[in-house]
C-alpha cells in the first residue's frame, strides 16, 4: 500500500485509521463466520436426516398393507433409507441394500442432498452404517445414533 502524504505530513491519517480497524474488526470475524457456516450445514443436513426419516416411516406404514401385494415379514425391511457417499441421502421401498435402491432406481422414492463437506455417521449396535431400514409398523429394525459435523460444529442424536 503507497501512500501519498503532503510535504510536511506526519503520522497516520484518517483513512489510514479507518483501513486499520477495517481490518482488525476482519481478521476477529472471520472464525465466527467460519463457525456460524459450519453449524448452518450441520442443522440442514440433520434436518434433511430427520425428514429422510420420516418419509421412510411413511412408506413403510404405506407398503405394509397386504393388500399392495407386500405381505410383510417383521425382521424385513419395509422400507430404508440409504447414505451415499457424495452426500446425497434416498429413501426406497422395500430393502435399502437392494440393487433398485441407487441414484435413479426404480425403488427410490425421495432423495435429499446433504451440505457437502459435511460428516453423517450413523451408528447401529456400535458399527457405522450406509443402510437402515423400517419395518411393517414404522419402527428401525434396531436403534439406530448419528453424529453429523463439520468443523468444530457437531449434532449427535438417536432416529426414532
Amino acid at each position: 500500500m503507497s501512500f501519498r502524504r503532503r510535504p510536511g505530513q506526519r503520522g497516520l491519517s484518517l483513512m489510514d485509521i479507518v483501513l486499520m480497524q477495517l481490518l482488525l474488526v476482519m481478521v476477529c470475524a472471520t472464525p465466527f463466520v467460519i463457525s456460524w457456516l459450519n453449524s448452518m450445514h450441520v442443522e440442514r443436513s440433520k434436518g434433511a436426516l430427520i425428514q429422510a426419516t420420516q418419509h421412510a416411516r411413511a412408506l413403510a406404514l404405506r407398503y405394509a398393507d397386504p393388500t399392495n401385494g407386500d405381505a410383510p415379514t417383521p425382521s424385513a425391511p419395509v422400507a430404508g433409507i440409504k447414505l451415499l457417499p457424495n452426500a446425497i441421502v434416498l429413501v426406497c421401498r422395500k430393502d435399502p441394500s437392494d440393487s433398485n435402491c441407487r441414484e435413479g432406481g426404480s425403488n427410490v422414492e425421495w432423495r435429499a442432498d446433504l451440505s457437502r463437506g459435511v460428516g453423517v455417521a450413523v451408528t447401529i449396535n456400535q458399527q457405522n452404517e450406509v443402510i437402515f431400514g423400517f419395518d411393517h409398523t414404522g419402527a428401525l429394525l434396531a436403534q439406530a445414533d448419528f453424529r453429523i459435523s463439520k468443523g468444530m460444529e457437531y449434532e449427535a442424536g438417536q432416529l426414532y
